[in-house]
């Protein structure tokens, strides 16, 4: 299904505004997961439609919305506004769905980098930032010494993460605990690769502004819905260089 929706909470308020992206958005049609469900009321509809839904908050627990969960929690409701435009084939449902999602992903870039200055200045953490080359936009709150860690060296560190621009915390270090991996020996988010081997030291402490291509993408996980922004806190207590690894034969 190709559409367009609006997604209203029951004071009238806009969640989500998929006209914003200038191109309908595609959804697979799923199988209703229970009797009223979203799905069977987009099932009713036919190319060139358009309707409202009313949809009880109690009956989508657990779903992602990109709200506060103070504001979820005062909502009895929530209003989808939609307009059919295409249905098709989930074959050619996933060509056009990747080609939507590298063009949107394309202009997000832009859009969201004034989304996190714009964030950045309403919490004071705008000053003395800095902007990678890569969109990536950083702030030291504490210098270390050294180089950043390379391929092959070891890094202990603590981390926070939140959400742009709703500051949920989402993941963290357990407090008084480290966590650690060797650079290199799996894979990282982007805006990570580049905090580690290109900016962050031993002993400092740094706050990363990232946009979604340095995040999670056009992708959802967890919690996180796609195109998500995050800011992170990370602090590097140690690293061991490979060659020092290698003298005291750790991984061997």
């Amino acid at each position: 299904m190709t559409m367009h929706y609006l997604l209203l909470a029951d004071n009238g308020d806009t969640i989500s505004n998929t006209y914003k992206l200038n191109e309908p958005i595609g959804q697979p049609l799923l199988m209703p997961a229970y009797k009223g469900a979203i799905e069977e009321g987009f099932a009713l509809m036919n190319v060139g439609d358009s309707a409202t839904f009313y949809v009880n908050l109690d009956s989508i627990k657990g779903t992602k919305l990109p709200i506060e969960n103070s504001t979820r929690d005062k909502m009895k409701e929530i209003r989808y506004v939609v307009k059919l435009y295409r249905t098709q084939s989930q074959a050619a449902f996933d060509i056009d769905e990747e080609a939507r999602l590298k063009k949107r992903t394309q202009k997000q870039v832009a859009i969201q980098d004034k989304k996190i200055v714009k964030y950045m200045k309403r919490e004071l953490l705008f000053e003395g930032s800095k902007k990678h080359q890569s969109g990536l936009y950083y702030k030291f709150i504490k210098e270390g010494k050294g180089i950043p860690a390379q391929t092959g060296d070891s890094v202990s560190f603590k981390f926070q993460t939140w959400t742009i621009p709703y500051q949920q915390i989402i993941d963290e270090s357990k407090k008084g605990e480290t966590v650690g991996f060797v650079i290199g020996a799996r894979q990282m988010l982007p805006a990570w690769q580049i905090a580690f081997t290109q900016l962050a030291n031993e002993g400092s402490t740094i706050l990363l502004f990232s946009p979604s291509h340095l995040a999670f993408g056009n992708k959802e996980y967890q919690s996180l819905m796609a195109f998500s922004m995050l800011r992170f806190k990370i602090e590097i207590v140690d690293i061991v260089r490979k060659n020092e690894m290698k003298e005291v034969g750790i991984g061997k």
